[in-house]
């Protein structure tokens, strides 16, 4: 069996935390290409390591990083992550559902 994409592991926890009552979104932080005279640049948008998924519930603010099971954090999204947590918020990294369904019930979420 293939391991599926980082999209489509994000498709599933979105879908899951809102049918938990988040209201919840996919966070875009890429950038745009622009440039003149032939000249073609990329202006990256946005703080780096924002997490992958944004999601709110009551007084709780969570951040999910998505990474394959191989998958490694960038330097930025450790920091990130820490600085959230360090904030209050819950900063957490999911390879898939179960993770998301362990941090709610831990959480009571």
């Amino acid at each position: 069996m293939t391991e599926p994409k980082e999209s489509e592991i994000q498709k599933v926890i979105l879908d899951f935390l809102r049918l938990k009552g988040f209201m919840a979104w996919k966070n875009v932080s890429t950038g745009i290409a622009g440039g003149g005279k032939g000249k073609t640049r990329f202006y990256p948008m946005g703080q780096k390591g924002l997490a992958d998924i944004i999601a709110l519930k009551d007084s709780t603010t969570l951040f999910v990083e998505v990474k394959r099971e191989k998958g490694k954090l960038t330097e930025h999204q450790k920091k990130f992550l820490n600085d959230v947590r360090n904030a209050g918020a819950l900063g957490v990294v999911a390879r898939n559902l179960d993770d998301i369904v362990k941090v709610i019930e831990k959480y009571s979420l």
